[in-house]
Parts: structure tokens; C-alpha cells; sequence
């Protein structure tokens, strides 16, 4: 496991930027609540520290073209209300990281130490 944690953490690297003029890697982000559930979840539990998105990307995307950018960067860059935190997005380059033969693997760890590792967590928040 300490291995593993160590390969996750060594291919996790801050994202290319598409266009670092018209749309830059955001560096405060709202942790808000984005929905009714995550409201509720919000009233039991302690606040996020971490936000994740599952996507088939590494890069931070824009179209300088026509001035789109993915829907899924809404996520990052709307106003959800407090609390607004400084971030270090980070995108790990193992593709198609969240599977059954990964999870597996968590499970069989003999030391929960794996579970500290941001890269971890993501994923892990991303199934739940």
C-alpha cells in the first residue's frame, strides 16, 4: 500500500491549461452546498475539504474559439455560496482510474494509510 500511495501521489500533477488568458485554473473555488442533498448531508457531517470530478480529461479545457468551456468546470467556477476556499487542483493522469479491480484493491489494503492519500479520497467520493 505505501508502494501505491506513493505512484498515486507521483502521477498526480496540476492540469495543462488550454488558455491561460481567457480561462485560468481557478484558484479559489466555493464549497458550498451544490444541491438539496448535499444541504442536508452538510447538516451531519463536517464540512468538504476536498471536491472532486470524475472526468475523461486531464487538461483544463477551453475553446478559444467560441468561447466555451466543458459544463462540468460550472462545478469549479460558480457561486454555491460560503464557504469559498483557496484550492491546488491537481488531475491524476492513471486513466480510467475508478474500477472494480481499484476499488478491490482498497479493500484488500492492510493499511488504512492509503486512505489519506488525496488521490484516494477523489475517487472514493466520487463513488459514493
Amino acid at each position: 500500500p505505501e508502494a501505491a500511495a506513493v505512484l498515486l501521489e507521483a502521477l498526480t500533477v496540476k492540469p495543462d491549461v488550454d488558455n491561460v488568458g481567457w480561462h485560468p485554473l481557478p484558484t479559489r473555488v466555493s464549497f458550498g452546498s451544490r444541491n438539496a442533498v448535499e444541504t442536508f448531508r452538510n447538516m451531519f457531517n463536517p464540512p468538504r475539504m476536498i471536491y472532486s470530478s470524475y472526468q475523461c480529461t486531464s487538461r483544463w479545457e477551453f475553446d478559444a474559439a467560441s468561447f466555451e468551456m466543458p459544463l462540468w468546470h460550472h462545478n469549479y467556477l460558480d457561486a454555491f455560496g460560503p464557504p469559498i476556499l483557496d484550492v491546488n487542483m491537481k488531475v491524476c493522469l492513471i486513466p480510467e482510474l475508478v474500477r472494480p479491480s481499484f476499488l478491490d484493491a482498497l479493500v484488500a489494503a492492510d493499511d488504512a494509510e492509503i486512505f489519506n492519500t488525496h488521490v484516494v479520497r477523489a475517487c472514493l467520493q466520487s463513488v459514493w
